[in-house]
């Protein structure tokens, strides 16, 4: 299906270890020093595999997705193929799938942007279609360093530059840090169970409320609405 896969690691991953597990014509893999910018280097290996189209997809997202729904992400593959931004995000039954810490701190953003787009959506998922021409757009003018910050920032750069935004939504997007360190997808039991146990920990809401602060002003500061302004 794919040309090249290009995936950017923690330093400490194990690059050749992973290189064998992965089927592609082309392989690229690379460690990143700064993790906030992680999104921002497979978006530049991606580029310079000479693919036309590129989707991107956090990794844990992409298991599951493969696991549990694979003919769902088939289909919004070859639909991210053939749109200039694709943003994709998760329906309604996999968003409720989520701790609420996540899912009431993202609500602000996805209200917010959704307004400035025309469109509701969902942008915390992660998951992005795109073209060549746009991809090497964002290489160029893409500058955040907040947590998640390109989620916002990726789409606000494009509809800054008049790119047409497309929008889908998927199952197979639900709560995948449920499954960590299990040898298969977890089940609904399991995501409900461990959803409860991160919500009772007030670092996670500090956490997510962070990112949030951070995702909208790396949206604003794109469509040149605000000024970058360092967090302490």
């Amino acid at each position: 299906m794919f040309r090249a896969v290009s995936v950017v690691l923690p330093t400490e991953a194990p690059c050749a270890q992973l290189a064998d597990e992965v089927g592609a014509t082309r392989q690229q893999f690379s460690s990143a020093t700064n993790w906030s910018r992680a999104r921002y280097e497979a978006l530049r290996l991606a580029v310079e595999s000479g693919a036309s189209a590129i989707e991107y997809v956090d990794m844990d997202h992409l298991l599951r997705w493969i696991e549990t729904r694979s003919d769902e992400w088939h289909k919004v593959t070859e639909t991210a193929a053939y749109t200039p931004f694709l943003v994709v995000g998760r329906s309604p039954q996999a968003y409720s799938t989520y701790p609420l810490a996540i899912r009431e701190t993202e609500r602000p953003i996805n209200r917010l942007f959704s307004r400035i787009f025309g469109q509701d959506m969902d942008l915390c998922a992660a998951t992005r279609g795109m073209s060549r021409d746009v991809a090497g757009m964002l290489l160029e003018e893409s500058a955040s360093d907040a947590t998640f910050g390109v989620d916002t920032e990726w789409p606000a750069l494009a509809f800054r530059r008049g790119v047409g935004l497309g929008y889908l939504e998927a199952d197979g997007l639900d709560w995948e840090s449920a499954d960590q360190y299990q040898d298969t997808a977890a089940d609904a039991a399991r995501q409900t169970q461990l959803a409860a146990l991160y919500d009772r920990d007030p670092e996670n809401w500090s956490f997510r409320v962070r990112a949030a602060e951070g995702m909208i002003q790396s949206g604003l500061v794109a469509l040149g609405r605000c000024r970058a302004v360092s967090a302490t």
